[in-house]
């Protein structure tokens, strides 16, 4: 009866463009299966291709959710976010609106050694462990052999390290996630990837099929680590998260945001753009924004045309900024950033405010600093004609110039034009 199942799903799938510009991932982060059912109809408007859900293993008997990235049993899809009837109830339903299910997936250790001190578990013993007797903790990530060896502690956990590159632990995982794909599972995250030796990954992912979508948690403490992995898949930009952290802030300089400045982070073929997760946001100090409403402003960089494949996290579906993002992104989708576009001319503003062009009949301005501004601009690649602003929806009308270029005609029905503290403006072409 399962080959039947299985057989169904494959044939009901229909495929996503996985790398295309329509690309764009939602993490449903500690979701119940069958309520993120009822979510589909929206995330297709909102232009969603791929659902990211919690780990949807047997993990740790507890209700936390970082008990999830703690597995206990590769055996079995149970645990408090629903059974494999359920997940299987969510494939069928995202294939309808045509998005893929993509499992975050736990591959480098397995649960808390003060759960299991004697490293028994369901399907592994100590011999499948690195460093069994020891039990070192990483205290150098920049040591490649502690990085991939060593464990994985914090104040919750110390997490036992599989040994990835035993033949037998590489079986137990194979056998997890063809089982997943055999339910109509599309694609995974790679939890801890930059903690799993390269060569795993090598043998892994050609056995998964061409068509799975995959992205790996590449941390990395350096831009060239970061690489070794990028080479044959795709990863969350730490290093661009890093940058806007830095530069979306009262002391950072906003300009160094162009993509023609931003030089340590990875090539938007490589990349997932993303401003938070779970991570970052039940982390204090992993990689955080200066305050919620700089986080908002990331949003509209990576939404509005920074390159990538897009990242929203559920629990900020609610930010305003992000929400109008989306729509700027619907109605620009298929269309080039340029961030040379536009030229302002105003007082001690540079290192505040960011613009860009979205082909020629859409433009975005940021201001991250804590004061208004008033400025003049041009630009050289935007249509003359009236412009929407889609978040406080008011008018600018831009005029052409002698030399081809447009400038400034009326703003909001003044002649000048000027943006609040810590605010971003999103125009499209009437």
């Amino acid at each position: 009866m399962r080959f039947f199942k299985s057989l169904v799903l494959v044939l009901m799938f229909i495929p996503v463009r996985l790398y295309s510009q329509d690309a764009m991932i939602y993490q449903a982060f500690n979701e119940r299966f069958v309520d993120i059912i009822g979510q589909l109809e929206q995330l297709k408007d909102w232009g969603v291709s791929h659902v990211l859900i919690s780990p949807p293993q047997k993990s740790l008997d507890r209700s936390e959710w970082w008990a999830r990235y703690q597995p206990v049993d590769y055996r079995f899809i149970d645990g408090p976010l629903g059974n494999e009837s359920e997940l299987v109830e969510l494939i069928e339903a995202a294939n309808n609106y045509e998005i893929a299910i993509v499992a975050d997936t736990v591959l480098n250790h397995m649960a808390d050694i003060g759960e299991f001190p004697d490293l028994r578990f369901p399907q592994f013993g100590p011999q499948d462990f690195h460093f069994a007797e020891q039990r070192p903790c990483i205290f150098d990530y920049s040591d490649r052999f502690q990085a991939t060896n060593y464990w994985l502690c914090d104040f919750r956990a110390d997490l036992p390290d599989l040994n990835t590159s035993s033949d037998y632990v590489r079986s137990i995982h194979l056998t997890y996630l063809k089982k997943l794909i055999d339910l109509g599972i599309r694609g995974f995250r790679w939890d801890a990837a930059v903690n799993i030796e390269v060569d795993y990954f090598r043998w892994l992912l050609p056995q998964l099929g061409e068509d799975i979508f995959q992205f790996g948690e590449v941390v990395g403490t350096s831009l060239e680590e970061v690489q070794l992995y990028t080479d044959i898949m795709k990863s969350t930009d730490f290093r661009l998260l890093i940058q806007m952290t830095r530069h979306i802030s009262s002391q950072g300089d906003i300009q160094n945001l162009k993509p023609s400045i931003l030089s340590d982070a990875l090539n938007p073929d490589k990349r997932i753009s993303f401003v938070r997760n779970h991570d970052a946001d039940f982390n204090p100090g992993f990689f955080n924004f200066q305050s919620i409403q700089h986080a908002a402003l990331g949003y509209i960089y990576v939404l509005g045309g920074v390159g990538g494949v897009p990242f929203l996290y559920n629990r900020d579906m609610t930010i305003p900024e992000v929400l109008v993002s989306l729509e700027f992104r619907k109605r620009t989708r298929q269309a080039e950033s340029n961030f040379e576009s536009l030229e302002l001319f105003c007082q001690n503003c540079s290192r505040d405010i960011l613009t860009w062009s979205r082909g020629n009949d859409a433009f975005v301005i940021l201001n991250k600093s804590d004061n208004w501004h008033e400025f003049d601009f041009r630009a050289k690649d935007l249509q003359a004609g009236c412009y929407e602003e889609l978040r406080y929806e008011f008018e600018v009308c831009l005029a052409q110039d002698f030399d081809g270029s447009v400038r400034l005609n009326s703003w909001a029905g003044g002649s000048r034009a000027s943006i609040g503290s810590m605010t971003g403006l999103l125009f499209v072409r009437k």
